[in-house]
């Protein structure tokens, strides 16, 4: 069960983030990179979720996910693809 989990993490969550990242930091005002690492490094390996997500198995990560990746849609000007990605993640333990 732990490798659902984890493979859950790889398939949504980790795209996701990366995502955010290259959306985050494609804004004008963005002009720092050498913060990329730390970023990408404190998002992926939160403490937080992988001892409850990985512990427990609550797979909260594909909501997480599907958010981080619903708020990155939406930066970029894509409001259709961020509401459907928005939904899901409401949606998905119900």
């Amino acid at each position: 069960m732990r490798w659902t989990v984890i493979s859950s993490d790889a398939l949504i969550f980790f795209p996701a983030v990366l995502y955010f990242i290259i959306v985050h930091y494609n804004q004008p005002s963005r002009s720092r990179k050498t913060d990329l690492a730390w970023h990408i490094t404190l998002l992926l390996l939160n403490p937080c979720l992988i001892l409850i997500d990985h512990g427990h198995f609550q797979y909260n990560c594909i909501s997480l996910g599907f958010t981080v990746a619903a708020v990155a849609a939406i930066l970029s000007g894509k409001d259709l693809v961020g509401s459907v990605l928005y939904c899901l993640a409401l949606n998905h333990k119900q």
